[in-house]
């Protein structure tokens, strides 16, 4: 098994000296490079191309995805380690390799190190057709991906959405106009305002008492059709308007 490098960076420097300890211990992992400084975190990857970038989001002056955005054109798979959860929406949009937060368990680490394995091998989204990609969810007490071929339908929860994606769905913090701009609109479809579906997905369509329509889905699930979406689902579904 070929060797990984790392590099780290963190603004608190006893943050920097855990993670490079924890890291260290890795069997196949070697770090060659930290700073606590994000200011200089972007001179630091282009001199060292390390194969795994270990970075806080939260630092002053410089924050880690605008670290990253300055090295995107290395192939580095990116670990995101901070304390904050609300911004795996934009760690899924960049296509980061994992997501963890702290504290960070030593077997987290390991999982993410693997997880960054895979991506240099060749599952970068980058690389990867639509259906193939993958979102970070919240479940738990950990940030996990779902590849969008798992995907059965997407409702909204307050400032989040949950997508259900049989037994390993989860929650994440954006909107369902967000996400819909980044699915594939030839595999899913909006329903409702606050509901996306598979196409695939929906087994049937039927009326409420009160006369809305609703979907029954393949799991079982009954989801509303909004007024406005009954004619685009009836026409996506082949039915006669």
């Amino acid at each position: 098994m070929a060797e990984l490098t790392a590099v780290v960076v963190d603004d608190e420097p006893p943050a920097v000296r855990r993670l490079c300890r924890s890291l260290e211990s890795i069997e196949g992992l070697r770090v060659v490079g930290a700073s606590s400084r994000a200011t200089e975190a972007a001179d630091l990857i282009k001199r060292l191309a390390p194969d795994i970038l270990f970075i806080d989001i939260a630092m002053p002056k410089l924050g880690g995805f605008e670290v990253v955005d300055r090295v995107s054109a290395h192939r580095t798979a990116v670990v995101f380690v901070t304390a904050h959860h609300e911004h795996a929406a934009e760690a899924f949009e960049i296509d980061a390799a994992d997501y963890l937060l702290k504290p960070v368990s030593q077997a987290r680490l390991e999982g993410a190190v693997e997880r960054s394995r895979r991506w240099l091998q060749g599952t970068s989204d980058r690389r990867k057709p639509a259906e193939d990609k993958s979102i970070w969810v919240w479940t738990n007490r950990e940030f996990v991906r779902i590849g969008v071929s798992d995907i059965e339908w997407i409702e909204a929860q307050g400032n989040y959405v949950w997508v259900h994606a049989g037994n390993h769905g989860g929650m994440l913090r954006t909107t369902v106009t967000a996400v819909e701009d980044w699915l594939d609109p030839a595999q899913f479809i909006r329903v409702h305002r606050s509901v996306i579906c598979r196409i695939a997905s929906i087994a049937a369509l039927s009326r409420r008492p009160s006369g809305a329509l609703q979907a029954r889905l393949k799991d079982g699930s009954l989801v509303p059709v909004g007024r406005t979406f009954v004619a685009e689902v009836r026409s996506r579904l082949g039915l006669a308007a």
